[in-house]
């Protein structure tokens, strides 16, 4: 089944308020994310994503606190004093964000758009990564092409990310395929792969895509965002609403004052729904929702929390 849109038939640009000095906006998600990102963000980013590590580095001395599962008792018989092994990623992380600018994501009804909800989880991620001393990247897709941010370290560099999440894409859809196949092929060592789209255009059952997914998160770390809006699980009961379906152009009007179309409404939500997570779950990759009219923050942190919890019980109860 199509997957529709938009309200009425105004085009994108008429719906769109005068655009905000994007320094000054930039300036103001910096503000508004500050306190999260120096408090709940912080230490469960850290607590998420270290652990084991899977990248050889070098040998050091034994200090005490270290996990004696990693004793390189080879060293330490030929040397007489203990040495453990030390990994890449306990010293740094790479994350890089994959990030969906197709038209759908210019869709709201709430707070903002899609675009928007999607904007801040960049901003949150970027900022914690920042404040980490991890390196963070971006690259930003459309149905025209994409741009990437390679990963760098600083604030500089994350709000430089925070700036292209947050200006729009050509509007449109697809490329997701073609942008994935190009961060595995960019990104050379294993890093932390937030996938964020509201998977409009994705085809559950493309045999292409589902190998490239589960290739990427053998070598990485792969979480998928799903940004999604109310109304398009739930159709409110008002009508008619004129909406137009975002691949072919095609309008039509829907009537959410009838119950049956309100319950097809959102049986054909659930059965993509439905599609989606078994295509993630085949790939075991994690997926994490957000909404426009949700804080973005709560599903990050309870994925920060769900995270450092599992490692420390991996780990014998140390984070």
């Amino acid at each position: 089944m199509s997957f529709w849109s938009w309200l009425d038939a105004t085009e994108p640009e008429e719906r769109t308020a005068p655009q905000v000095e994007l320094g000054a906006a930039v300036r103001r998600v910096r503000i508004l994310t500050a306190k999260l990102v120096d408090s709940a963000l912080s230490g469960g980013f850290k607590s998420a994503f270290r652990g084991s590590g899977l990248e050889f580095r070098e040998v050091r001395a034994y200090e005490h606190g270290d996990d004696v599962r990693r004793i390189d008792w080879n060293v330490t018989a030929r040397t007489g004093s203990a040495y453990v092994k030390t990994y890449a990623e306990e010293r740094e992380l790479e994350i890089h964000i994959v990030l969906d600018r197709s038209r759908s994501l210019g869709f709201g009804t709430r707070e903002g758009t899609k675009a928007d909800a999607a904007a801040r989880l960049v901003a949150l991620v970027a900022f914690a990564a920042a404040r980490s001393q991890d390196k963070v990247g971006l690259t930003v897709f459309d149905g025209r092409g994409r741009a990437r941010t390679p990963c760098k370290k600083g604030m500089r560099q994350a709000l430089q990310i925070v700036r292209a999440a947050m200006l729009g894409g050509s509007g449109e859809p697809g490329g997701l395929v073609d942008a994935l196949e190009t961060e595995e092929r960019l990104l050379r060592r294993r890093s932390v792969l937030f996938l964020v789209s509201d998977f409009c255009a994705l085809d559950a059952h493309n045999e292409r895509l589902e190998r490239l997914l589960t290739r990427l998160n053998r070598r990485h770390d792969v979480i998928a965002v799903r940004v999604q809006d109310p109304f398009e699980r739930e159709l409110p009961a008002v009508g008619p609403v004129l909406v137009r379906d975002l691949s072919t152009g095609l309008r039509a009007e829907v009537d959410g004052r009838d119950a049956g179309v309100r319950r097809a409404w959102s049986q054909a939500a659930d059965e993509r729904r439905t599609l989606q997570d078994a295509l993630f779950a085949r790939c075991r990759i994690e997926v994490l929702d957000i909404t426009t009219d949700g804080a973005v923050d709560v599903p990050l942190i309870g994925l920060f929390r769900r995270r450092a919890t599992g490692r420390a019980a991996s780990n014998g109860g140390r984070a």
